[in-house]
């Protein structure tokens, strides 16, 4: 029996060193965007992706080199740096392009706050003339640690293979003859 949990030993310490083992995140942002209405006509403006290592949480400029993907409807413009602003009354993604011979031009489309720190599909509310449809995919483990229970069935693990290699204690016996 002793020789059985011995060997079983190494195995069980593999597995829970495993189970805490560095985490792994991954968060993609798809954007679409333009003016008018998702039911009337929307006319397209572009959209992007950008596959980022957690949630956005503060100000975020995402450089050109850094989108999986970015294309514009605009006639003779092109994708640039785009931006990711989270306010206290809402979060912002600041679609931007270049037009040829003349300026930068930023599209702002408002989501609901919290909409970069959710799963799910956001839309933009229908009362600023931008529609944008903005969707958060994909999975963040959020730490490496082990939750409380974990730890609990660990100690108990390691506290009962230590008792059953330990085994039962006999009191020794005295002889009275001499």
């Amino acid at each position: 029996m002793k020789r059985a949990l011995v060997s079983a030993l190494p195995l069980a310490i593999a597995s829970c060193v495993a189970c805490v083992g560095p985490s792994a995140a991954a968060v993609t942002y798809t954007f679409e965007g333009g003016f008018g209405d998702f039911h009337g006509g929307l006319v397209h403006a572009g959209d992007f992706s950008f596959v980022s290592p957690d949630f956005i949480t503060r100000d975020r400029i995402v450089p050109l080199a850094d989108l999986a993907s970015c294309s514009t409807a605009l006639p003779e413009s092109d994708c640039v740096d785009q931006q990711f602003y989270r306010l206290p009354d809402r979060d912002l993604v600041d679609f931007r392009i270049h037009q040829r011979g003349f300026n930068d031009v930023n599209i702002p489309f408002r989501f609901d706050p919290g909409a970069f720190v959710t799963l799910g599909l956001h839309l933009t509310p229908p009362d600023n003339g931008y529609v944008g449809r903005l969707t958060v995919a994909g999975f963040a483990e959020p730490s490496s640690a082990p939750e409380p229970a974990a730890w609990a069935l660990l100690i108990l693990g390691f506290g009962g293979v230590g008792s059953a290699l330990r085994g039962r204690r006999r009191p020794a016996r005295i002889d009275a003859a001499g």
